[in-house]
């Protein structure tokens, strides 16, 4: 007699995962195989039997290692079965990719996932298989691309800083241009500013040796005219001072009164247009405020009044005159500065804010002292500056 007790209750075991299992299975459209805790196959679907080419029985019952000889005991598979699947929880998955050349399949993805079974006490493993061929072929596509993208984008950085390069250096090229055209007129204009005073003082200096010779060399003589040369050496020192500060570089934007930059703009200027006969009307409406850069606007005021004396007295006009009006509109600063002398052609222009665009030939101008003034008021200041043709002249407007 031989109790079999025991055997029978494992057959049950058997019977009963093996039924659990084909109920799952044949719910996967993918390969699906189950294990059992030895790794000995209990059950696949048709999927699986398709795949790899095999029956149902000689598949059943046989190590998973052992399928067709197909190689699965790679250290990987090892690893996933024998050491990670075993310790783990009661429910997991972990995927790992293997390749089966032998069945025309590239890369097979392979998930494995233990569910435990409480009521018979024991568990299997689901092995879904999913080929991923065409997947990583389409992302090691992509990824291609992607480098190729990359390389693209840092080639087209390169490009783009080397121009942006090129064009800064281009702009300092003509700031620099610029600059100097504007100190070219500020000594012509320090000049005018210093000939009178040069030639007072010379005239104080000329009476010491006449008084000396007469004998009225006094005190109260010494005194007035030393207070007199100091009068005159200290406008001079403001002169400099006033065209030394002209030309400083305001590092942030701040709040102004135009009138004001404006008046002093005109006393760097008034004497340069007196020995021109040119005469100049300022007309404030009101006290408009802008915001910005006061230095570089009065460089700005500069330029489109040196360009008016210019047409001015190149067209030698009878009773020049420049008109300076300030308002404020819309809560913006306006200023219009217009002259008498014939305005400018229609057919340029739309071009005298261009870049090195003059009509004064090369040994007279630059062209870049209005693109630099329009670069200062719509690209630094957030304005605009604008010129039309009106009455018997040309009207440059400014809004900041």
């Amino acid at each position: 007699m031989e109790d079999i007790t025991e055997r029978k209750r494992l057959a049950a075991e058997i019977q009963d995962a093996r039924e659990y299992a084909e109920n799952i299975v044949e719910t996967v459209s993918e390969p699906l195989v189950v294990l059992n805790s030895a790794l000995k196959i209990l059950t696949a679907n048709h999927s699986f039997y398709d795949t790899f080419k095999v029956t149902p029985e000689e598949t059943v019952g046989n190590f998973i290692y052992d399928l067709g000889n197909r190689q699965w005991d790679i250290p990987k598979l090892r690893v996933l079965f024998e050491e990670i699947l075993p310790h783990d929880s009661v429910l997991n998955g972990y995927e790992v990719e293997h390749n089966f050349p032998e069945i025309g399949r590239k890369i097979m993805l392979l998930n494995a996932r233990q569910i435990s079974r409480e009521d018979i006490g024991s568990h299997i493993i689901l092995l879904a298989m999913e080929d991923i061929t065409e997947r990583r072929r389409i992302e090691n596509a992509l990824a291609d691309q992607k480098r190729e993208v990359e390389e693209i984008n840092k080639s087209l950085e390169i490009r783009v800083a080397k121009a942006v390069d090129e064009l800064r250096q281009k702009d300092n090229m003509m700031l620099l241009q610029y600059r100097q055209a504007l100190m070219g007129g500020m000594i012509s204009n320090i000049a005018h500013q210093w000939r009178q005073p040069l030639n007072s003082l010379g005239l104080v200096v000329q009476q010491f040796p006449l008084f000396y010779k007469f004998g009225e060399l006094n005190e109260d003589f010494l005194r007035e005219n030393t207070a007199k040369a100091m009068d005159l050496i200290k406008f001079m020192s403001q002169t400099i001072d006033d065209f030394r500060n002209f030309f400083k570089t305001d590092k942030k934007p701040v709040t102004f009164m135009v009138n004001e930059v404006i008046a002093r703009t005109l006393s760097l200027f008034e004497e340069s247009l007196k020995d021109m006969k040119i005469g100049v009307v300022f007309n404030p409406e009101d006290e408009p405020v802008a915001n910005g850069y006061p230095h570089e606007y009065a460089q700005v005021l500069m330029n489109i009044l040196v360009n008016a004396q210019d047409a001015l007295v190149q067209n030698k006009v009878e009773d020049a005159q420049i008109a300076i009006h300030t308002f404020s509109e819309a809560g913006r600063s306006v200023v219009t500065i217009t002259d008498n002398a014939g305005g400018v052609p229609n057919e340029i222009i739309n071009k005298v804010f261009d870049p090195y665009f003059t009509t004064k030939g090369p040994d007279k101008g630059t062209g870049v002292g209005l693109y630099m003034a329009k670069t200062i008021i719509e690209g630094n200041m957030v304005g605009r500056l604008n010129v039309r043709n009106i009455g018997s002249g040309a009207e440059f407007r400014i809004e900041v």
